[in-house]
């Protein structure tokens, strides 16, 4: 074995053995510094919309529903609840707020694990909508294996808010993934709900914004994909600036060594 790591260690450059390192590693890392998101994207492998992880976060959620595990998040099951109890607060203050009515836009919700998350408080509501916009084909498998009267699957936020009103809008580690994050948070803003939760995302230490390459833990599953880390008072005007009040910030359960700092906000519609 030695004389084979020799060998591949003589003919690979640098870079290579350093992302070789990277993808087989326990932790999840995080690579480079890149011009913008395609950049990235277009070396990354295995990435969200993969087949292999949408099966695996499937396989995971369904043994949730099924009471055969207790809590699943990013496809990984625990044998415990892990809550954000800023999120789940922000869910009973809106709940609060409208006669025990809750009515949530769970952009990037994967099959459901916040609705399943939190259900033990949800079911303790007179009434609640869970709506929950992915990519298609997490539409697809969520609408066939878990859509019910309560917990809804849609494409896009305007297909959602054809069905619904949203008073509360949960972001939860997405914003970073995508292409066009701001885009997003405008789409959000201007569905005018109470309140607005971003929670799991990542806010570069210096003050300025960066793309890398986010390589997850072999642990969890092969995969990479591009990664923003934002300025945390930036978003935090873009709320100020369109109606919006910081209720609240706080520091998110994500914590990968030397990184970013992963922190979550609470906006409330003045």
């Amino acid at each position: 074995m030695s004389v084979l790591n020799n060998f591949i260690r003589n003919i690979s450059p640098p870079f290579f053995l350093k992302i070789l390192k990277l993808v087989f590693s326990k932790q999840t890392k995080f690579y480079g510094n890149y011009n913008n998101w395609y950049d990235a994207k277009a070396i990354c492998q295995n990435g969200y919309e993969s087949d292999k992880i949408i099966q695996k976060v499937f396989e995971s959620t369904q043994k949730v529903k099924n009471g055969e595990a207790v809590f699943e998040r990013d496809s990984v099951i625990f044998d415990e609840i892990k809550y954000s109890w800023p999120v789940t607060s922000s869910l009973m203050l809106v709940a609060g707020l409208n006669s025990g009515k809750l009515n949530v836009l769970d952009f990037g919700g994967a099959l459901g694990s916040h609705y399943y998350q939190n259900k033990k408080f949800l079911c303790l509501l007179p009434e609640v909508q869970w709506n929950i916009v992915e990519q298609e084909n997490f539409v697809k498998i969520g609408k066939l294996h878990f859509q019910s009267d309560t917990l809804k699957f849609y494409l896009t936020n305007s297909d959602c808010i054809l069905d619904n009103t949203p008073n509360i809008v949960l972001l939860s580690s997405v914003l970073q993934y995508l292409p066009e994050p701001l885009c997003i948070l405008k789409e959000v803003i201007n569905m005018d709900a109470k309140v607005v939760v971003i929670d799991r995302t990542p806010y570069s230490k210096n003050q300025k914004k960066k793309v890398k390459i986010q390589i997850v833990s072999a642990d969890i599953y092969s995969a990479s994909y591009p990664c923003h880390f934002f300025v945390e008072n930036e978003i935090i005007e873009l709320f100020k600036n369109s109606g919006y009040t910081l209720l609240y910030a706080f520091n998110s359960i994500d914590k990968f060594g030397d990184t970013p700092q992963w922190k979550g906000h609470i906006f409330i519609k003045n």
